[in-house]
């Protein structure tokens, strides 16, 4: 009977402003339940719960340390309605339980203490730390599947849990595969990576000349780092877009800086277009369907119960997620959503060197320009479409991505034949922390 009480349970009282309680119920041996409540606007101090009684649909908290008590009714599983009495007050304190961010789904089994759950441990940690409805998390060992495995939430309000098949927005991950197509259509003879962009766009403007589509690739043409015009919630044309930015000064002369430039891809989306004879859409969705990634496709195309909502931010206090806005534009800077198991898919294509010669991903990898400033005696480059840098003593090629509710970051060890791949619906989380974290383990 006290399972169903045991959770996170959060509500707040109205006296006079908000206050936030916070209730951590666990269940024990027989039944039985304990636990601890936090008052997170009065304090960080967990104080403990001196008695929980449970019956079939309500339940029983006291707290000797503070003198209340909170009497409630179960109305569905996840939430109650309730008293809370304290002194001379009785206060109308409605709970709501927070979402379990801990179920998963994994592909692989682990040993008790093995890397798998020490893996799960971090993440859980991470996730309640940072607030994450929702990840999903893929590691590739010396090409082989080492851990696909879902955790927490896509859908928050439905409680659908994440699996290896929920789709994401990836943001600037999509860079590699815009990258990938357009030294695909450089083998077929179609472009040259040295054409000037004047070839694509005769009207360019005068200090546009000397900018080749490398350039656009590496983020050494000196453009501004977005398309002036754009708008989230607005479908408009890439050359629209790109001819907004004609009368705007280049930041740098044109191959001397690097300067991380979302414009750039959007040129090399319409030059995409101009060469295939496809939209940019029509072609970027065929090209995933020709190489098996079934599940991915632009974000405008993407759709279906595999779909994770994003989430903007989280409230510790109340455990509410701020659902972010579904955006209608087709950004090719994060263009693309994907499921782990298709980024999984891609991992294998790249070490197999499918699609392009083994010398043209190499190129992509190798053929790079300095990013910034050193750090701690480190230097990061850029290829195309990726970063680069060492890692302790290993070479390190990744990149991550963030747009309107969602957080994604790729990390290759290539030497080591190893790829830690994290998908989040949440904005701006520290993935990069989690992938760190997850290294120590996997070895």
């Amino acid at each position: 009977m006290g399972q169903k009480y045991a959770g996170t349970w959060k509500g707040k009282l109205d006296v006079g402003q908000p206050l936030h309680l916070q209730f951590f119920i666990q269940a024990g041996d027989h039944g039985s339940l304990s636990g601890t409540m936090l008052s997170p606007d009065q304090s960080s101090e967990k104080i403990p719960l001196s008695k929980v009684e449970a019956f079939q649909d309500s339940i029983v908290i006291l707290v000797d340390e503070i003198g209340g008590v909170y009497r409630g009714k179960l109305i569905h599983d996840d939430s109650l309605q309730g008293t809370w009495f304290q002194s001379d007050m009785s206060l109308t304190l409605n709970l709501k339980k927070r979402p379990e961010l801990k179920k998963a789904t994994s592909k692989l089994s682990d040993p008790a203490g093995g890397p798998t759950e020490r893996i799960d441990s971090t993440i859980n940690e991470e996730m309640d730390n940072q607030g994450i409805a929702g990840l999903s998390l893929g590691i590739i060992k010396n090409g082989k599947l080492f851990l696909c495995k879902g955790y927490g939430l896509a859908d928050v309000k439905n409680s659908v849990p994440v699996s290896c098949h929920t789709v994401f927005k990836i943001g600037s991950l999509s860079k590699q595969f815009v990258a990938t197509c357009i030294m695909a259509l450089s083998e077929q003879g179609k472009l040259n990576l040295s054409d000037p962009v004047s070839r694509y766009f005769p009207d360019a403007p005068e200090t546009w000349k000397n900018i080749t589509i490398g350039n656009l690739l590496d983020h050494t043409s000196g453009l501004e780092r977005e398309p002036p015009t754009f708008e989230w919630m607005k479908r408009q044309q890439d050359s629209v877009l790109i001819k907004a930015a004609y009368p705007d000064k280049l930041l740098f002369k044109t191959g001397t800086k690097w300067q991380y430039s979302n414009l750039g891809y959007f040129i090399l989306a319409d030059i995409i277009r101009k060469t295939s004879g496809q939209t940019f859409e029509d072609y970027m969705n065929h090209f995933f369907a020709s190489v098996g990634m079934t599940q991915s496709t632009t974000t405008t195309k993407s759709s279906g119960p595999d779909k994770a909502k994003g989430y903007n931010t989280y409230d510790k206090a109340t455990g509410e997620y701020n659902e972010a806005k579904d955006f209608i534009a087709l950004r090719p800077s994060g263009a693309f959503s994907c499921s782990m198991t298709d980024l999984i898919k891609w991992d294998s294509i790249q070490r197999l060197s499918n699609i392009l010669t083994r010398q043209d991903w190499q190129k992509m990898r190798e053929d790079t320009v300095l990013a910034g400033a050193s750090t701690q005696g480190v230097n990061t480059y850029y290829g195309y479409g990726w970063f680069v840098r060492p890692y302790k003593k290993h070479g390190l090629v990744y990149h991550g991505g963030n747009t309107l509710g969602f957080t994604s970051d790729y990390w290759t060890w290539v030497d080591d034949g190893l790829s830690i791949i994290i998908l989040t619906n949440g904005n701006e989380i520290n993935t990069d922390r989690i992938v760190k974290e997850i290294r120590k383990v996997v070895k």
